[in-house]
């Protein structure tokens, strides 16, 4: 029985990641979520190269990239964050 438990959590937990990520824009997903997300990040390194490796990225964990724009408006445009939303909800089609 606690063998049934324990597989039949871990089949949510991987069907709660996958509703997640259907969810993922810039203007509401944490930047946080995100980058524990290898798909996610890797899409957010493609657009915003370095940073996802930045020595401050660990700042900005609970700030949507939307949010983060007025901090850094030279890398966080308008054009980036349409590109990482597209990728975002092409991740959510997978």
């Amino acid at each position: 029985m606690r063998h049934i438990l324990k597989a039949f959590a871990f089949a949510f937990s991987l069907m709660s990641v996958a509703v997640f990520a259907a969810d993922y824009s810039t203007a509401d997903t944490d930047i946080g979520t995100l980058l524990d997300d290898p798909a996610a990040a890797a899409i957010l390194e493609k657009h915003m190269p370095g940073f996802t490796t930045n020595d401050q990225v660990s700042m900005t964990r609970a700030l949507t990239l939307v949010s983060l724009q007025s901090f850094a408006p030279d890398m966080v445009t308008a054009e980036v964050l349409e590109k990482i939303d597209s990728e975002l909800s092409e991740l959510s089609d997978q």
